[in-house]
């Protein structure tokens, strides 16, 4: 049969709101051939070896369906005859799932009713395979990915427990649960006032065995201040209760919000946005004990351990050592890290740059960067970017720059197991939030 096919294309994969499986679009030309009646798509996760095919009849567009994100697929198409006569396989192409929502297309109206029994492809096919960048992904490969849930709405924090236990921030005045890769419908808290919102929440280190939750509250004033307070709930079957005010009345006199992180010993840091343009790291990081009060080894009685950026994104803590994102108009990198001694020595401390390695970066001391023997790793995010960096500790710290080609913004991060990564990420094309979780690829 002469078998003209000119292209064949994938175009965005997305995860259906929830579960993680998502669509690979793949389209081609007519075949001239009057004896054509239909074509054979056939699918695989290895070159030339297809582990499903699919009649698609006399149409020249297929929607294959099952497809996992960060997943790197094979196709091929043959056309048949009356005769069930199978012409040669096209030429392969292969791309990655991708997670950004597209319409569905029909679905094909049989599947597995030929098996593929080519070795070769017809080399008079002449395809332009296009092979999409994978969705997220850094030097060390790409990552995989699934869409826990898609949100109409802002997305504003994202904090996990690490039992596949997820809790999102949304519209600012509610709380919901992912949990086992489902979105709850019920909110487990609400904003109790108009002008309270809610920026941000982490579980306690403890959280298995207490069931605590901060939640960070910032009420607005008709005067135009803000008043930040962090108070701990109790988790009871994903409805959050028993609130107690531990940090009160911080006032927030500069723009944007203070991210907020807690560590294995229960103590809460805050990074503070700046309240005036000043030299670089204008902005602080506050320290406060479980109960409330500055930390014990400040000397100062202050609850101020360390410089920070004007306009933070994001905090971590590992290794003893707070880890920083956000924006300074004098700061020599977007992330920076905070060593606090024992003994309060130095403090406010002032954060060391930590530079960013971006994927295919040349430099052969950008790839020298980072140490193998990593230590510990954290998640941050670049709001307002399509990045969010991997940070790993070691004998020489450093940080990864991590894509997400689908466009869109980084709404939230958090980290979960030190492979995996929580992100809120708000699509480009279409105005919705999607829970995605990350692993990273082995070293």
């Amino acid at each position: 049969m002469g078998l003209a096919l000119f292209a064949i294309w994938t175009s965005a994969l997305a995860g259906q709101s929830l579960g993680g499986s998502g669509y690979i679009d793949l389209e081609w030309d007519a075949d001239p051939d009057p004896t054509v009646i239909g074509f054979v798509v056939y699918v695989g996760t290895e070159p030339g070896r297809y582990s499903e095919s699919y009649v698609v009849r006399n149409q020249t567009q297929f929607i294959f369906s099952r497809a996992v994100p960060g997943v790197r697929y094979y196709f091929a198409v043959a056309a048949y005859r009356p005769d069930s006569v199978i012409g040669a396989l096209s030429q392969e192409i292969s791309g990655y799932g991708r997670f950004t929502p597209v319409p569905p297309l029909p679905k094909p109206e049989t599947e597995g009713a030929f098996v593929s029994t080519f070795q070769t492809a017809n080399p008079a096919i002449q395809l332009r395979p296009l092979d999409p960048p994978c969705p997220v992904a850094d030097e060390d490969g790409c990552y995989e990915v699934v869409v826990l849930a898609t949100l109409p709405g802002p997305v504003t924090a994202i904090a996990s427990a690490g039992d596949d236990h997820i809790w999102i921030i949304q519209n600012n005045d509610r709380i919901r649960v992912v949990e086992k890769n489902e979105l709850l419908p019920r909110f487990a808290l609400t904003a109790s006032h108009a002008n309270v919102r809610f920026t941000a929440l982490v579980p306690d280190p403890r959280y298995a065995q207490n069931h605590f939750v901060y939640v960070q509250e910032v009420e607005s004033f008709n005067d135009g201040t803000r008043r930040l307070s962090i108070a701990r709930y109790r988790d009871v079957s994903n409805v959050l209760g028993e609130r107690a005010v531990i940090v009160p009345g911080i006032e927030l006199t500069g723009s944007g919000d203070a991210p907020v992180t807690i560590d294995d010993a229960g103590r809460i840091f805050l990074a503070v946005p700046a309240t005036r343009r000043g030299a670089s790291y204008s902005g602080v990081v506050l320290g406060f004990e479980p109960d409330g009060r500055a930390l014990a080894e400040n000397p100062a009685a202050s609850p101020i351990v360390a410089r920070g950026f004007a306009h933070p994104s994001g905090i971590a803590v590992a290794n003893h050592k707070l880890w920083l994102s956000g924006a300074d108009e004098f700061a020599e990198s977007p992330v920076a890290s905070v060593e606090l001694t024992s003994s309060g020595e130095g403090w406010p401390v002032r954060p060391r740059a930590v530079f960013i390695r971006h994927p295919n970066a040349q430099s052969s001391t950008m790839k020298t960067a980072l140490s193998r023997d990593v230590t510990a790793r954290v998640f941050l995010p670049l709001p307002g970017t399509t990045r969010l960096v991997r940070i790993e500790d070691g004998p020489t710290p450093g940080a990864i720059s991590i894509s997400m080609t689908e466009g869109g913004n980084v709404a939230a991060v958090t980290s979960g197991d030190g492979v995996t990564a929580y992100v809120a990420h708000r699509t480009r094309e279409y105005q919705a939030v999607q829970i995605l979780r990350i692993h990273t690829p082995p070293r």
